[in-house]
């Protein structure tokens, strides 16, 4: 389950960067921003989760790592695609927002992963 929405939220981000936006306006400033880190940090949350229970990483810190180069680098690849987009634009804020999103989403997970229970 986990896997397939890892999989899934894969699909639904290239599929919004890619798709033509001609002449779309943002309705309120940074608001692409905040989408932009909120999908990132989805994907992050649900690729760390993936790693833990499939126990492919060695414990949660190296989990989160590596959740954090790769979704970094899918954000990367996902700017650059855009370059062949209509009406789309490689943006480094874009970008910046991407790994804000995730960091957070992993520094969420971390703690919750390590919270002692009372």
């Amino acid at each position: 389950m986990l896997l397939g929405s890892f999989v899934v939220m894969h699909i639904l981000i290239l599929a919004a960067s890619v798709w033509p936006a001609p002449g779309q306006t943002v309705p309120v400033e940074g608001a692409d921003k905040l989408v932009h880190a909120a999908e990132f940090a989805v994907l992050a949350w649900l690729g760390y989760r993936v790693l833990l229970r499939r126990r492919l990483a060695v414990g949660a810190v190296h989990a989160a790592v590596a959740v954090f180069v790769y979704v970094a680098f899918w954000g990367a690849l996902t700017e650059v695609i855009q370059l062949w987009a209509p009406g789309r634009s490689c943006s480094f804020g874009d970008w910046a927002a991407d790994i804000v999103g995730a960091a957070l989403a992993l520094g969420a997970a971390w703690i919750l992963t390590h919270r002692r229970t009372v």
